[in-house]
């Protein structure tokens, strides 16, 4: 089980997800619709093998300690504003040294 498996986009969702817990809130942060939001999540437990919120969680944080990068600072919002980071930038936010 590995992030590796998902889209781009489908980590940018996954990672909303695990930080608000709420596809309500994950829409409206990202601009996509709830129905959306559910979709991404059904997707997201099919490619993880999984079958709650908390499992994708474990699998996220475990990728991102992995990585080097710490759970607080893999949050999407930069001053504000929602800006999605690949796990590359992240890293290097984190100050971590990471290639892909």
């Amino acid at each position: 089980m590995s992030v590796d498996k998902l889209s781009p986009r489908e980590r940018e969702v996954c990672r909303c997800l695990v930080l608000h817990g709420h596809n309500k809130k994950t829409a409206s942060l990202m601009g996509i619709s709830e129905t959306t939001a559910r979709w991404y999540l059904r997707v997201i437990k099919r490619k993880l093998g999984v079958q709650t919120l908390v499992q994708i969680a474990l699998i996220w944080d475990r990728a991102n300690r992995f990585q080097g990068v710490e759970h607080a600072n893999t949050s999407p919002w930069v001053d504000g504003q929602y800006r999605p980071a690949t796990r590359a930038e992240a890293a290097t936010e984190a100050g971590a040294t990471h290639t892909e």
